[in-house]
């Protein structure tokens, strides 16, 4: 997590800004602060995706001082919070609409979809984009083709490894583009693609207040600790807004959600992801994991191929996306990752000119060898 100019300026780092935030969401009393924290804070929760909600936690609060301060400033980030919801509901029901029309089967998934079951209010969630899950690609097809008749744009991102998504846009005039995430599996990333089968999911769904469905309370725990292990390769596993779903779940799983959990976690092999999604949210926010579900998911943790404390590392999400196709897969991808086509190349090294790949596939290939290089000292460690 990187310190904002203010953070600096005022020797509050972020990680002391999260603390305190997390503090407060899980309920404590705010801790004394200098005034000059006011401001880390405030760029802290929004960065985090938990303004509007710390807002609400500090509403009322009787303490004099800075953490009176921060309430304040929070006050335009939570009035914006509350109109982009209303903006956001009836853009996210017209796009449900069109789709419910044309029978198009889907489900909601992440924030717009835990915003309505698991939180007091809805705009409490904060979320930038609209999760779509459709049961194959050809589905996923279909409703990017009803999306384009509702004035969405968009295209698979240019990537070089497997993709399960795609993103459509629509540009306003006046106020935030909407974005629609199309996916035809649950998890972007490659280990857990097919963890889960939409029709499995379709099943043990619920119905949404707002419109269509959405992933019932057990699977929506297991995909949000999914999440997290698909973003720690990027730094941004322990982002409060996600660890908070995870802390709005838990009082909500009665003694069958944590049976089915038990025997999901065990059975698919995601007993490491949801023990350590489970420990960092019992670490910043507190809260209150049966213990001895912990030290069944350890236990099971152990023998699993997959490792956790690992997918922060490059070589290792590699590998690991290769030991998870099949053979012909295998050969294609790796073919892809020594030679990209042109599109990706030029996104991701920010090509302007034609005569730069030649230098810029001769970086790839150093970068890949680095990787490839620091991945087996780890393994032969």
């Amino acid at each position: 997590m990187n310190d904002s100019p203010a953070a600096s300026e005022s020797g509050f780092g972020s990680a002391a800004a999260s603390l305190w935030i997390a503090t407060v969401l899980a309920g404590g009393k705010p801790l004394p602060l200098v005034d000059a924290a006011v401001v880390p804070i405030v760029d802290c929760a929004e960065t985090e995706g938990v303004a509007a909600l710390l807002y609400q936690r500090l509403a009322g609060n009787s303490n004099d001082g800075a953490a009176s301060e921060v309430s304040r400033a929070l006050a335009p980030l939570h009035a914006r919070a509350i109109a982009l919801e209303m903006l956001r509901r009836e853009e996210s029901r017209r796009v449900l609409s069109a789709l419910a029309q044309a029978d198009v089967p889907l489900l909601v998934l992440k924030g717009a979809a835990l915003a309505q079951w698991a939180y007091p209010a809805t705009y409490l969630r904060a979320r930038d984009d609209l999760d779509l899950l459709f049961a194959d690609r050809s589905v996923a097809e279909q409703a990017r083709q009803i999306l384009l008749g509702l004035g969405y744009v968009g295209e698979a991102p240019a990537a070089n490894g497997p993709q399960y998504e795609l993103t459509m846009t629509r540009t306003q005039a006046i106020g935030p583009d909407w974005h629609v995430d199309v996916h035809w599996r649950m998890s972007p990333h490659p280990v857990f693609a097919e963890c889960f089968g939409f029709s499995e999911l379709l099943a043990a769904s619920v119905v949404l207040p707002e419109g269509g469905r959405g992933l019932g309370k057990v699977h929506a725990l297991l995909h949000a600790a999914i999440h997290r292990v698909s973003n720690l390769l990027i730094g941004q596993g322990d982002r409060l807004v996600w660890l908070f779903d995870l802390h709005v779940i838990e009082p909500l799983l009665d003694a069958d959600d944590w049976a089915q959990l038990a025997s999901l976690a065990e059975s698919r092999q995601l007993a490491g992801p949801l023990l350590a999604a489970m420990q960092a949210s019992q670490r910043l926010l507190g809260t209150a994991w049966p213990p001895e579900f912990l030290a069944s998911l350890q236990n099971w943790a152990e023998s699993e191929v997959f490792k956790v404390d690992r997918a922060h590392l490059r070589g290792y999400f590699e590998w690991e996306t290769l030991r998870k196709l099949p053979l012909g897969a295998r050969m294609a991808l790796v073919w892809r990752k020594l030679f990209p086509d042109t599109r990706y190349m030029y996104e991701r090294y920010r090509l302007q000119h034609r005569w730069q790949l030649p230098k810029a596939y001769l970086r790839r290939w150093i970068q890949g060898l680095r990787i490839l290089i620091a991945h087996w000292r780890q393994r032969t460690h």
